[in-house]
């Protein structure tokens, strides 16, 4: 009797040491859910952006405006600066690139022009961004760079009148997401303006 209660005793200690160091759904060697998260996975995420590259991206930002509503007509450069017209001129233009965190932070507040000077706090995010001034058309270039997705923004803003004694600032941010090649020069035109506040 002792030596068959010893031996069940042996195997349900076995079957534990089973269950808990093979007992998993996961397959042997699988990360945790959380494993793949973290300043070390976003550094990797932007490791492919951290070298020189070939491509380019020449912009322009600007919407044409009349009764107060924005004109999205027409695809190519603005070449004339008429009444109508406001341009991204004097702003800055971020260049990010398109990694999921990038993405996350985007899809959150990456629109809101009140947000537009806010950058997440991860040094990964921050060492990757590229900046340019758009010029008195709202164009801009960014050259040298490697090929993957990225997110362009930039703001676009004028004032009106908002009563006798006061204006007030319409327009917004105007972005896209990019994908590049090496060795493509990409025209972009960033013509649509969030209201996202």
């Amino acid at each position: 009797m002792t030596k068959l209660l010893l031996a069940a005793c042996v195997l349900a200690v076995s079957a534990g040491c089973r269950s808990s160091a093979g007992g998993s759904s996961q397959p042997e060697g699988a990360a945790t859910p959380n494993a793949a998260s973290g300043p070390a996975a976003v550094a990797a995420d932007y490791y492919p952006y951290s070298k020189p590259g070939t491509a380019s991206i020449n912009g322009q930002a600007f919407v044409v405006v009349r009764g107060g509503d924005v004109l999205l007509d027409g695809q190519g450069y603005l070449t004339t600066i008429s009444d109508n017209a406001r341009t991204a001129s004097g702003s800055d233009v971020t260049l990010d690139p398109a990694t999921p965190f990038a993405m996350d932070w985007y899809m959150k507040s990456g629109t809101s022009l009140r947000r537009f000077a806010n950058t997440p706090k991860d040094a990964a995010f921050r060492a990757a961004r590229r900046t340019a001034v758009a010029d008195e058309s709202g164009k801009f270039t960014f050259s040298n760079l490697p090929a993957g997705r990225y997110i362009v923004r930039t703001t676009i803003t004028w004032q009106t009148p908002r009563d006798s004694y006061r204006m007030m600032t319409q327009g917004g941010v105007a972005s896209a997401v990019i994908d590049l090649v090496e060795g493509e020069a990409k025209t972009v035109i960033l013509r649509h303006v969030s209201e996202t506040p």
